[in-house]
């Protein structure tokens, strides 16, 4: 067997040494090259389920900025036929199953009684208050929109927990944009029959605000009353 030096030792440990720090280096500056994925800060601050007393729905709520809002479309519906919904609310398609994903798509008339006590049907100058609050109208849509349910071209963070999501709208017995779009209605009217409705479009990044015929069927997100929020 040959004999060893330290000398030796110490010379191949050095080189040793010298390939690794190589290699963790090259490794290194790989990953440095990678582009990061931008890591989205969650903003979502969760407040406590509501049930509604009508039909014992329970809906998840949150708060953005000064004002809790719900983080589900209104469902409710008064099968009566004498009631404020009849005839005046669809669920997409006429399939029931959309009513349980998108919630219902209500005439404004009907979509003004749809909120429970203690909550009411938001303002333009609530849903633009909203659009503050994630940054700004440019960035609405992707801060509000649900990650998923979406076309695959979205890429929407939903930041704030408000889970929009596309649910399209109603008009002289038809349904348009469902999974594309969402239309939400105000409060605020512009003039005789025509309300302001807040919106998000697949593929765009900003939100809006636009008038919409009280004839129309659009979703209802209900925000809760300033005094409960003091």
């Amino acid at each position: 067997m040959k004999n060893v030096s330290v000398k030796d030792i110490s010379v191949n440990f050095m080189l040793g040494a010298a390939f690794l720090a190589v290699l963790v280096w090259a490794c290194t500056d790989a990953e440095s090259d990678a582009p990061a994925e931008p890591a989205v800060e969650s903003l979502v601050q969760e407040g406590t389920p509501f049930t509604d007393p009508r039909d014992n729905r329970v809906y998840k709520t949150v708060k953005v900025g000064e004002r809790v809002w719900m983080a589900e479309n209104m469902k409710f519906y008064d099968a009566d036929k004498k009631g404020d919904f009849y005839g005046k609310s669809w669920c997409y398609g006429n399939v029931e199953e959309n009513c349980e994903t998108y919630g219902r798509l209500y005439h404004w008339n009907a979509a003004a009684k749809a909120c429970p006590a203690g909550w009411h049907l938001p303002s333009k100058e609530e849903f633009m208050r909203l659009y503050d609050d994630v940054g700004g109208v440019e960035v609405a849509g992707t801060a509000l929109k649900a990650s998923e349910g979406w076309p695959e071209s979205d890429k929407n963070d939903d930041a704030y927990g408000m889970r929009i999501l596309p649910g399209g709208y109603y008009y002289m017995k038809n349904f348009f944009y469902g999974g594309e779009n969402a239309y939400l209605w105000t409060s605020t009217e512009v003039r005789a029959n025509n309300m302001n409705s807040a919106g998000f479009v697949a593929g765009r990044a900003s939100g809006s605000i636009d008038e919409t015929y009280a004839e129309f069927g659009l979703s209802v997100r209900c925000v809760q009353d300033s005094s409960a929020n003091e």
